[in-house]
């Protein structure tokens, strides 16, 4: 979905508002966005024809978030979905963001019958989740990578497949560096504590902690003081053996880090249509000399915002994160 900065227009006459099903149907795909930490930022409103999405204040993730860049990384991912359920209910969907960007308006402006891609990954919404285990040693068909190469392409997003020897072994080193930083950040520690509830407690925000992974690459998302950090030969072997994709965009402003979210959410939707699991890395590039240095390695000619992970989930039972009642979206 790309959108633009538009100035504001008005509905035309004569259109039915929102039933109370559509609404339904939006607040329950947006609320089913990835987020940090799952804090779900978001606030939603209906009223005529439009839809309001607004970021909340944002939550207590200070020491993972400093910027603010995953908060709109977040926005961009919950606004995909947002712009996917419009379109489920057979109206085209017109985006209006603010300045800031702090809101966007989707405006139902005509009847218009979803696409067949539109609709798979409408319907992946609800099964979409973050699996922050290791994967099944089962490669990804080239196929199937190649559809998550283009699910993840858009205007000012450049998504690139780590591959190689060379390319593995630089992320792995900026991957270790960054796991070193945050174990030993005992200030991150206490936040990410305070996020994570253990095995037989349910949250409506924040992550079961059996979720998270203690060892290999996919540890290295969300590094715990108990964190094995690998050697970097051996996580650059787990690197080669997975499928690692980097989303750089051609800029670093706040409409950016919306659009690698949007980016973000299309090849986690289609990946989750395809029967292929995923997760998010983010945690190391808010590391400056880590961004940086992968910038510089492995050659971007823009800013590296989100790692993904995709791959076959092993056959065991993995803990999914819960969600805000729909009333606390308005």
């Amino acid at each position: 979905m790309i959108w633009r900065r538009q100035p504001r227009g008005a509905l035309r006459r004569g259109k039915p508002p929102w039933t109370h099903d559509e609404v339904e149907l939006l607040v329950r795909a947006v609320a089913r966005a990835p987020s940090v930490h799952n804090t779900q930022p978001w606030r939603l409103s209906a009223q005529g024809r439009q839809a309001t999405l607004e970021v909340r204040e944002p939550a207590a993730v200070e020491r993972h978030d400093p910027e603010h860049r995953d908060l709109l990384v977040s926005f961009g991912a919950a606004l995909t979905n947002l712009v996917l359920a419009v379109r489920r209910t057979g109206w085209s969907a017109d985006v209006r963001v603010e300045a800031e960007p702090r809101a966007a308006v989707v405006t139902a402006a005509r009847r218009a019958p979803p696409s067949a891609t539109e609709l798979r990954r409408f319907q992946a919404i609800p099964r979409r989740s973050s699996y922050r285990r290791n994967f099944a040693d089962t490669p990804l068909p080239h196929l199937q990578r190649e559809t998550l190469l283009h699910a993840a392409s858009a205007p000012g997003v450049r998504p690139l497949w780590i591959i190689g020897e060379d390319a593995a072994r630089e992320l792995a080193q900026h991957l270790v560096q960054a796991a070193g930083i945050f174990r030993a950040d005992r200030l991150y520690q206490r936040e990410l504590t305070a996020w994570t509830f253990p095995a037989g407690v349910f949250d409506d925000a924040g992550m079961p902690v059996e979720a998270l992974a203690e060892s290999g690459l996919a540890a290295m998302g969300l590094v715990r003081s108990t964190t094995r950090i690998p050697d970097p030969e051996v996580l650059a072997d787990h690197i080669e053996d997975e499928s690692v994709l980097l989303l750089a965009t051609d800029g670093d402003d706040p409409f950016d880090h919306v659009h690698a979210g949007e980016a973000m959410e299309h090849a986690w939707l289609s990946a989750t249509a395809m029967g292929i699991a995923a997760s998010v890395m983010t945690q190391p590039l808010h590391v400056g000399e880590v961004r940086e240095g992968l910038r510089s390695a492995l050659q971007l000619s823009g800013h590296p915002q989100v790692v993904m992970r995709f791959g076959f989930a092993e056959p065991i039972p993995v803990p999914r994160t819960s969600r805000r009642p729909p009333t606390e979206l308005g």
